[in-house]
């Protein structure tokens, strides 16, 4: 069956995967957090704030650029990306292929 037929079809990206693909998600998953606390670690946060929880965390990742050293910024970026990158797999799951 061709690709056109596939789309025409519409099972084009329906295929099922297969257990690797769940394998490399959730080690490329558990690599993005051992990679989150690594910068975390390595960080260093401004005298000017110091976060204590979870939401301090994001207003002080503001000022984490200010620093402008590798972690600081690697760790900025990491903050800001992970929450669309987590919304963007619960959508995944609650929108399902119709079969």
């Amino acid at each position: 069956m061709s690709n056109r037929d596939r789309i025409q079809n519409g099972q084009y990206g329906t295929t099922p995967i297969g257990l690797a693909s769940y394998v490399a998600v959730y080690i490329l998953q558990l690599a993005w957090l051992a990679a989150g606390a690594f910068l975390y670690w390595r960080a260093t946060w401004p005298s000017s704030c110091l976060p204590h929880d979870l939401m301090q965390v994001y207003v002080c990742s503001e000022e984490l650029a200010q620093k402008r050293g590798w972690a600081e910024t690697g760790l900025a970026i990491w903050l800001w990306i992970t929450p669309p990158m987590v919304l963007l797999t619960v959508f995944r799951w609650f929108k399902r292929p119709k079969r």
